[in-house]
């Protein structure tokens, strides 16, 4: 089947297919262990409590250098079961020499080329690399592939190692908890697909997306685009793809209602920064937080040496943005009151717009 076949929004839905996965989950939470993202502290400190220092030593050791963990994420490409951890630890530890270079090298060298080198070396992998496309060969420049060439077998038991102490120790039980929100982000996936189609749900869950990749190989189309909700993904999706599959692997919190959330929260971040941007507002709050509610306009226009007309709009610009509330009082006198956590929740209101979504 040809690609131009495949850019309309029902044939895009005829090739998806929504899919659980506890292997992907596992190896970016991994990644969120070892760096974790400020969404996701307080479970990273609770996975490391469970975590002897000597195994998150080792365990740096083995991801930080390929791209803390990315660069592993197409080794389950063409395992069958997506929720078989324990099988898919076997299944890396037992692969051959050619097949971890091939996954591990965005499966853009052919299998069989590699199979057929009798010892591959750096040079010669960087040279297959750049007959199909130069811009891969940062596969071979960023990553220490020369580390893997050196001892292949030794490195898938150092890094099944890892992922098998981790899943015993730890992640293991936290699949229950998590199957439960993969199910309801594949539950609004399905809702999407159904009542926009394909593309859409590609837009909206890739946040960018026009077409497909050029095919990799030319001659191989794609038959497949695998959608993968991920917990603890930082980032809003990330895709790879080649061999007639495309992998989406998409932040599972971010539903329909989540990213109205963090947009409505992003819209009073701003309505909350245009109010603290005047000297003249700050003056305010200051004023107000050191009264402890006990201040009221008049004064301030006192204090401040200005009319009570200027204060009053000021005043009204920041009650709209929620930093102050009025305080009414027996005389009919309005006192004001500074809403702190307006200010110390901004931060939070801001990440989670510029992580999430």
């Amino acid at each position: 089947m040809p690609l131009e076949v495949i850019e309309s929004a029902d044939s895009l839905a005829d090739l998806i297919r929504l899919k659980t996965s506890a292997i992907y989950e596992m190896m970016i939470s991994l990644r969120v262990v070892l760096e974790p993202p400020r969404s996701y502290r307080d479970w990273a400190e609770s996975a490391r409590k469970h975590l002897p220092e000597d195994y998150l030593e080792e365990m740096a050791t083995v991801y930080r250098p390929f791209r803390r963990g990315l660069a592993f994420l197409e080794l389950p490409i063409d395992y069958e079961d997506k929720n078989d951890v324990p099988g898919f630890i076997e299944y890396v530890r037992n692969m051959t020499p050619a097949e971890f270079m091939f996954y591990l090298l965005g499966r853009v060298v052919s299998l069989e080329r590699l199979e057929s080198q009798d010892e591959m070396t750096l040079e010669w992998l960087r040279h297959e690399v750049e007959k199909y496309d130069p811009k891969y060969l940062h596969y071979c420049d960023e990553l220490p592939v020369s580390w893997v060439l050196d001892d292949p077998e030794g490195f898938q038991n150092r890094l099944a190692d890892v992922w098998q102490f981790y899943w015993d120790r730890f992640f293991k039980v936290k699949v229950d908890e998590m199957t439960v929100h993969w199910e309801k982000a594949i539950e609004d996936r399905e809702r999407l697909l159904r009542r926009e189609g394909g593309l859409e749900l590609l837009k909206d869950t890739l946040s960018r997306f026009d077409h497909l990749p050029r095919p990799l190989p030319a001659d191989m189309p794609y038959q497949e685009i695998t959608v993968i909700p991920i917990n603890l993904l930082p980032h809003h999706a990330y895709m790879f793809f080649g061999y007639g599959n495309v992998t989406v692997l998409f932040n599972s919190s971010m539903t329909a209602e989540r990213r109205a959330e963090v947009e409505a929260a992003k819209e009073e971040a701003l309505t909350i920064l245009k109010s603290l941007s005047d000297g003249t507002r700050l003056n305010i709050l200051r004023l107000i937080s050191r009264s402890h509610g006990e201040i009221h306009g008049k004064k301030i226009a006192e204090v401040l040496d200005m009319s009570a007309s200027v204060v009053s709009r000021h005043l009204s610009q920041l009650k709209d943005s929620g930093l102050i509330i009025e305080i009414p009082q027996e005389n009919r006198m309005i006192h004001y009151q500074l809403q702190d956590d307006m200010i110390t929740n901004l931060p939070d209101k801001l990440l989670d717009y510029i992580h999430g979504a």
